[in-house]
């Protein structure tokens, strides 16, 4: 099987356990990975027998939009169960990374791998 990578996807969406992070957009940075077969899609050169990287980016800022967590971890994993859900993917990286976690600037990230 190929690879598949959506990088530094930028993500608006309200995230935080502190009150004062409840009440402001943040953005997170997602990077996807997922699998696909390469060699059979490129023999019929066509979108329909893809995974249609633009509708899962526009699903991800979507789904930023809709829904809302405390913590990082519980964003990524039930992005990735939507992700595997709404488009029949069989394997899924996430890469989330929350870049105003710390006063002193450095980010939080965390990587999952989920499966179908």
């Amino acid at each position: 099987m190929d690879t598949i990578s959506i990088k530094q996807l930028k993500v608006p969406t309200i995230i935080g356990v502190y009150p004062f992070e409840r009440e402001l957009t943040q953005t997170l940075l997602i990077d996807l990975e997922f699998k696909t077969d390469a060699k059979k899609i490129a023999k019929e050169d066509n979108l329909k027998h893809a995974i249609d990287y633009e509708a899962l980016s526009n699903f991800v800022l979507s789904f930023g939009k809709n829904y809302n967590f405390q913590l990082i971890e519980t964003f990524a994993e039930h992005l990735a169960q939507a992700c595997l859900k709404n488009f029949s993917l069989s394997w899924i990286k996430v890469y989330l990374q929350k870049t105003s976690a710390l006063k002193e600037g450095a980010a939080v990230t965390i990587t999952l791998e989920r499966s179908a």
